[in-house]
């Protein structure tokens, strides 16, 4: 019998004179056709701009680390200044972290994010898939759309992308219910 483990998750605004940026990947396949999505929220959860990427033809990873470095190119583009990262990849994290080895099929992307993680204000941080539902949404528009697609405000957001940020603004808790690591929970060592 398996058991579950509840977690309670929010979206959380950013502190006073910092800017949110969140992004993520879809890949359709592995490899397959993937798309990337990032959005900066300033501190009173506002949205300053989103944008949708097309990558073609690659694997998740590549699809994952390119997200996130278009979105953080663009905050050094437009100089932002003091700037809280998420992302729901672990692996992505821990690259960036320096806890493992960049894979070779990523190694110039991630060497290009960790030269602007050294050159900017940033806390970089992971967060749960559930609370990057935005992010999530623009890379599966990126990739349907198979195409580049920037919004320059919240009132230019597609209409299904403007209630998953205003669900985000409310503060509103999620459940994820996850499976337990083995024995967790039920008494086995």
């Amino acid at each position: 019998m398996q058991i579950a483990r509840c977690l309670v998750t929010k979206w959380v605004k950013p502190l006073v004179e910092r800017f949110k940026l969140n992004s993520d990947d879809c890949s359709r396949g592995n490899p397959g056709l993937s798309g990337g999505g990032s959005l900066l929220h300033s501190c009173s959860g506002e949205v300053l701009w989103a944008q949708a990427d097309f990558f073609g033809h690659q694997f998740n990873m590549v699809a994952e680390t390119r997200a996130l470095l278009q979105g953080l190119d663009r905050c050094y583009a437009d100089n932002v200044c003091g700037l809280d990262v998420e992302v729901d990849s672990l692996i992505l994290l821990q690259i960036l972290e320096k806890k493992i080895p960049i894979p070779w099929g990523v190694i110039y992307e991630a060497r290009r994010l960790l030269f602007l993680l050294s050159c900017m204000d940033v806390q970089l941080r992971h967060t749960y898939r559930e609370n990057n539902v935005a992010a999530d949404h623009l890379a599966n528009m990126g990739c349907s759309a198979q195409k580049k697609l920037v919004f320059t405000g919240f009132r230019e957001l597609p209409k299904m992308l403007k209630g998953i940020v205003k669900l985000d603004r409310t503060g509103k808790k999620r459940m994820l219910v996850r499976p337990s690591p083995l024995g967790w929970l039920n008494g086995h060592n």
